[in-house]
């Protein structure tokens, strides 16, 4: 599953060119005059919504096979201004025609757990798709960059958002608004060519999401094509007829929650030893330290682990009494003692929010140079000569958004080390499908 249909607010350039393939669903109304028409307009407005996710989501994925969400309660559509009767028309008409394949979602009382509704294209549509050329689509037109959900986390409709709140993001730190930064990263990823290969690679608008109705929380950079292709396959990316470098932190929430405290992280934060004296496996215990930064409490951090552990199906492990959530914790916590406080208590969209703040930055300083820089939440692919700039950057941006952030001690933060990772490795990018015309 990728995005909700009402989640971007764009349009495309070739809307006419797609519409034009679907006026049977623009022609249903019985009704006349006025109401007619304006029946009709919304009919087109919700059909384009429709097919421009659709087409977005089968562009950032090379035709891969990805869902899109949708919701058949008509209580959803009151805060998001969508017609809920004509939004359910068009899609079933979709899938009565064959364009795309609906999967029902349930709510599953027993677990506690459900599902949304979801669409996908079919081959039908991606015979349709696949005649557009993506390099001549305008992504961008409409395009809204903050997005805000609630307690809920549901999304909060746009026009709702107090202009209090929205002001605060604008943190001015610099003579520059956060939201101008955010538009000049978005007119230079815009502007920018990108291939892997051959195969035409598109750079999306990005978005920030901020959690809980504040900009305090969350703020993480979405909707980027590089987020969901693998690392390996990121370093074939050419951008400008140039190869490119990955940099990210290392240990980085960890890190942030010692800086907070003027106390020095030493070694590998995912280094973790058994009471026993055993090596922990790295990965398993950077899953089960993240989780409890992120969980609100410590019995909610305790199910997400075991429920994480049971899915690696390793009989190993389901045996071993060390990978129980109770055994995985004690470990975290002997080896962390100084932010033990900071476990269970919803800490992780507050730091969130401070890299999200640094991406901001660290994009924003070559975008003022119109040159782009990729962002995966903390770590960022530049053209390969830029890579010792890149280093420099994120070093600075680290150290000063969390003096800004929290104004600890600056000595403290310029003192204690800062481990970057540089990652290249080419690999022939042969599994996408989709040409440039």
């Amino acid at each position: 599953v990728t995005s909700n249909i009402d989640d971007d607010y764009f349009k495309l350039t070739c809307t006419d060119v797609l519409l034009k393939m679907f006026q049977k669903t623009l022609v249903k109304s019985t009704s006349t005059g006025k109401g007619k028409r304006l029946s009709l307009s919304k009919r087109r407005d919700t059909l384009n919504l429709i097919l421009s996710c659709l087409y977005r989501e089968y562009v950032r994925y090379f035709n891969n096979d990805r869902c899109v969400r949708y919701f058949r309660s008509k209580s959803y559509y009151i805060n998001i201004g969508i017609s809920y009767a004509i939004t359910m028309e068009i899609i079933d008409w979709l899938s009565e025609e064959g364009y795309v394949d609906l999967y029902q979602g349930g709510f599953n009382r027993k677990t506690n757990t459900g599902k949304t509704s979801r669409l996908r294209w079919t081959k039908k549509l991606s015979a349709v798709f696949i005649k557009l050329d993506p390099t001549k689509m305008d992504f961008y037109e409409g395009h809204i960059n903050i997005r805000v959900k609630d307690e809920d986390k549901l999304l909060v409709r746009h026009d709702d958002i107090h202009n209090e709140l929205y002001d605060s993001i604008d943190r001015n730190s610099d003579g520059v608004s956060d939201l101008m930064k955010h538009k000049k990263i978005n007119e230079v990823r815009k502007s920018t060519k990108a291939y892997l290969g051959k195969k035409y690679f598109f750079l999306a608008p990005l978005y920030r999401i901020f959690n809980n109705n504040a900009f305090g929380d969350g703020g993480r950079f979405y909707g980027s094509q590089e987020q969901v292709i693998g690392k390996d396959y990121r370093q074939s990316l050419v951008i400008n007829g140039n190869h490119v470098v990955e940099l990210d932190y290392s240990n980085l929430h960890i890190k942030m929650l010692y800086d907070l405290i003027n106390v020095p992280l030493v070694g590998d934060a995912y280094e973790i030893y058994t009471s026993g004296g055993h090596l922990y496996d790295r990965k398993i215990m950077k899953m089960a330290v993240m989780i409890l930064i992120n969980a609100v409490n410590e019995s909610s951090a305790w199910r997400a682990i075991s429920d994480k552990v049971k899915k690696l199906d390793n009989a190993d492990l389901e045996v071993n009494p060390d990978y129980k959530a109770t055994n995985i914790i004690a470990a975290i916590k002997r080896k962390h003692k100084p932010i033990i406080p900071k476990f269970g208590s919803g800490e992780g969209v507050k730091l969130q929010n401070i890299d999200s703040n640094i991406a901001l930055e660290v994009m924003y300083h070559f975008a003022a140079k119109g040159i782009p820089c990729l962002c995966i939440h903390d770590s960022f692919i530049v053209e390969q000569q830029y890579e010792q700039e890149l280093f420099d950057v994120m070093k600075q941006k680290y150290r000063s958004e969390m003096i800004f952030s929290s104004f600890i001690n600056y000595e403290k933060v310029q003192q204690t080390p800062i481990h970057i990772t540089s990652y290249q490795k080419s690999l022939p990018p042969d599994a996408f499908a989709i040409d440039v015309k």
